[in-house]
């Protein structure tokens, strides 16, 4: 089985420390020494309505598969933590065709358990061919105060989860 991507995310117990970490990460990428291109951003208010924010370099401003599939990863684990409640029309069939597909559900569960009112968290999507190196955003993030979950995803698996946003987004 041929690794596809890294999918990386961090989660914080500050609403505000995802948009901290991105603000951050976008020095070092505008600096040259992180070459990530998006992100997204996913804030859990008081009342623990989530919201999600795309951010992508504005140098590849295009639609790429791998901002449609981190939006859709991302949508589906929102989903999870707020008990279904679906943030867009159809998210609710998403996460379970997304674990049929091979995300992970062990870091499904973990997010979720950890995106509680007042929360944050931001996550990645590294494609092999990436210039972006998942290993450096590893260890990057380690160096903020929160919770990191990591997982790959196969060449199939891409490609099923690719088909699904095709035709889901």
């Amino acid at each position: 089985m041929s690794i596809y991507a890294d999918f990386i995310g961090m989660t914080f117990n500050s609403t505000n420390q995802a948009e901290t970490v991105l603000e951050a990460m976008g020095i070092m990428r505008r600096k040259a020494l992180l070459g990530l291109d998006e992100a997204v951003v996913v804030a859990c208010d008081p009342k623990g309505q989530i919201s999600l924010r795309s951010e992508f370099d504005p140098t590849h401003a295009e639609e790429s598969a791998a901002r449609s599939l981190l939006m859709l990863l991302v949508q589906a684990i929102a989903e999870a933590a707020t008990g279904g409640q679906a943030l867009q029309p159809g998210v609710t069939a998403r996460t379970q065709t997304l674990a049929r597909y091979g995300l992970d559900t062990v870091l499904v569960e973990s997010v979720r358990a950890r995106l509680k009112p007042d929360s944050s968290a931001i996550f990645f999507l590294i494609p092999k061919e990436s210039l972006a190196n998942a290993n450096a955003v590893e260890t990057i993030l380690r160096l903020f105060d929160g919770q990191l979950h990591r997982t790959t995803l196969s060449e199939q698996s891409a490609v099923g989860l690719s088909q699904m946003v095709n035709t889901v987004l």
